[in-house]
């Protein structure tokens, strides 16, 4: 659960389309869900640098943004961290927020729902005592969202 109550948290670095329902307008061609990075796909190692950041500490949720700033870096803002939540300090220049679920599953609960409302990227690690940390990733519109692949975001 990320929470984080001193910024807008506009990313303001991609584009995205993402489908709020599916009908068929005439005349109007078929819109596919898309994503643009302005500064291209994130390298991987720092999804991996995350995750090891996150299993020093597998018992408590963590907070990371990818931000860039003459390139994608890692940021670590002061946080307070438990079990079941993060309150952190929120970055500038974020083009993705990656938080973990501890020991939990990786998913996206009603919590990050509502706090996630800006355009960027989202990920949330879990399983973080296995030896393979599980993970989702979506692209958030103004609370709207659109599961996406690792190899969308991530250079692979």
């Amino acid at each position: 659960m990320p929470i984080c109550e001193m910024c807008s948290h506009e990313a303001g670095c991609q584009d995205a389309t993402v489908r709020l329902s599916t009908a068929n307008v005439r005349g109007l061609a078929p819109v596919k869900p898309e994503l643009k990075l302005l500064w291209g796909k994130i390298p991987q190692h720092l999804y991996y640098l995350s995750v090891s950041v996150f299993a020093t500490d597998p018992e408590h949720e963590h907070y990371i943004a990818i931000v860039h700033n003459n390139g994608y870096r890692l940021a670590y803002p002061t946080q307070e961290r438990t079990e079941a939540s993060v309150l952190y300090e929120c970055v500038d220049n974020r083009v993705m927020d990656i938080h973990s679920h501890a020991n939990m599953t990786s998913f996206f609960s009603g919590i990050d729902n509502h706090d996630e409302q800006g355009l960027a990227l989202y990920t949330v690690i879990g399983e973080l005592h296995m030896l393979i940390p599980t993970s989702q990733i979506r692209v958030g519109v103004y609370g709207y969202y659109a599961p996406l692949e690792f190899s969308e975001v991530f250079d692979v």
